[in-house]
């Protein structure tokens, strides 16, 4: 709510008091303060549900799968954002709560070699390997990075970019900037595959190896490159037969030469069900998610085949100098526009910014207080105009100055910004509460049908 919503409520207050000629014990004929109720948590819809058809079938072919005892279907979810994103907390709490109900299918997509200093996942474990991260946190557009906005680049004698996790099933991701590059696979150190990958490297069948080897080339047709041959390609590698259960060490190496770039890991258990890939940046704002090179982003997206995508940003945008709420709707616009061409097959849903405030009084809390409204309601244009639906994680967490009542409580963290664990706990509850209510008046609305069954 705006900070002026307040005003002329309260004048009419203070105005009917004063006519009614009411009294408080303390002193006769004046009327007693009643304080404002500290904001707290709430149910908050989702707005514009219906955009969301494409994810709730798919949660219902799920779920048909699953009673027909058909393994391997899966549901996904991309969530990109900033640092509430990236901390994980958020997200594991929405895909703990979806997996339960529809299935575990494994961590998903996880960025290995700890790629940002304060990298973490709750599901899996990322030790420092030392390569060079590239990306959109260091102000770099039109970049060759895989979903998370990193990528990873060898340095000599870095230690291997690995991930330590509970999965059976694998797939690494790799771009080739300039058309090939050798590099080694290796699960609990162990070998399973060591060669050049490239333009014109021959892609074994299934069966004959233990990794399973995909190329793809990104570039635009007619697109000019600097040397001959030089096309870029994206290599996906993947296990044939699944691992062991238990946790494995998944780690890449380019310790035959060349120059890889390692753009992630996708990390599954094997079985049908829900996956959730946290894709949160550190001081992330909007506007990045406009500098993924457009190729690659494309076929990344394309790869991956979510669902449904949401998109948390807004925090870092509030400070923003030159903020216009028109210029942030359009430019909203516009990005989602290029989302739902790249993922023509997914649901798209924006949550608002979280509420935030600043440790100090002056003109930065000023013009957090001034933009924080308008960028909720930018969001909210944006979406709900762009076929999208919308959450608002600020009313959600009780609406204007709920960051401070969140803070005393032990759910927001002292920069008045960031959420602690519980805190993030607790916003992913109230997400996937609010996913899976419309969900559940979607599928009533939209019964499932027995296999075989034809519509009259």
């Amino acid at each position: 709510m705006r900070r002026g919503a307040f005003l002329l409520p309260g004048l009419l207050l203070l105005t009917e008091v004063a006519a009614a000629g009411s009294t408080s014990p303390g002193n006769p004929g004046t009327s007693a303060p009643h304080p404002r109720p500290a904001p707290e948590p709430r149910p908050v819809a989702i707005e514009s549900p219906a955009a969301l058809t494409r994810f709730f079938a798919a949660l219902q072919a799920l779920e048909a799968a699953r009673t027909r005892g058909e393994p391997g279907q899966l549901v996904r979810i991309l969530h990109f954002g900033d640092s509430h994103v990236a901390a994980d907390w958020w997200g594991n709490a929405v895909r703990r709560r979806l997996q339960a109900r529809y299935g575990d299918a494994g961590p998903g997509y996880v960025m290995p070699g700890r790629a940002w200093k304060y990298f973490h996942h709750e599901r899996a474990l990322a030790p420092r390997a030392n390569w060079q991260t590239l990306g959109l946190g260091r102000g770099e557009t039109g970049g060759f990075w895989g979903l998370s906005g990193v990528a990873l680049a060898p340095r000599p004698g870095a230690a291997e970019a690995a991930v330590i996790a509970e999965v059976t099933d694998y797939e690494v991701q790799v771009g080739l900037r300039d058309g090939e590059a050798c590099l080694e696979v290796r699960v609990d150190g162990a070998p399973v595959f060591e060669g050049w990958v490239g333009d014109d490297w021959a892609v074994p069948a299934p069966g004959d190896g233990p990794l399973e080897v995909e190329v793809v080339p990104v570039d635009e047709p007619g697109t000019a490159r600097p040397v001959v041959g030089s096309c870029r390609r994206l290599v996906f590698l993947r296990n044939v037969s699944p691992l062991p259960p238990g946790s494995h060490v998944l780690a890449v190496d380019n310790g035959c030469g060349g120059t890889p770039l390692v753009l992630g890991m996708d990390l599954r258990t094997g079985a049908g069900g829900v996956l959730l890939d946290t894709l949160g940046l550190n001081g992330g704002e909007l506007e990045r998610l406009d500098r993924f090179d457009p190729a690659v982003r494309r076929a990344l997206l394309a790869h991956a085949s979510p669902q449904l995508i949401i998109i948390s940003y807004g925090a870092n945008d509030m400070t923003a100098s030159g903020f216009t709420r028109a210029g942030y709707t359009e430019a909203a616009r516009g990005i989602l526009a290029g989302l739902r061409a790249d993922a023509p097959g997914a649901a798209i849903l924006v949550t608002g910014p979280t509420d935030r405030s600043h440790r100090r009084k002056g003109p930065r809390r000023e013009l957090v207080r001034t933009n924080e409204p308008l960028i909720v309601a930018a969001l909210r244009d944006a979406a709900l105009a762009s076929g999208c639906s919308f959450w608002d994680a600020r009313e959600a967490m009780g609406g204007e100055g709920s960051i401070d009542t969140w803070r005393r409580k032990g759910l927001a963290g002292r920069d008045l910004v960031h959420l602690s664990e519980a805190g993030y706990v607790r916003l992913g509850e109230l997400l996937s509460d609010a996913l899976l209510d419309a969900n559940r008046q979607w599928q009533a609305a939209h019964p499932s049908r027995p296999a075989g069954e034809t519509t009259p």
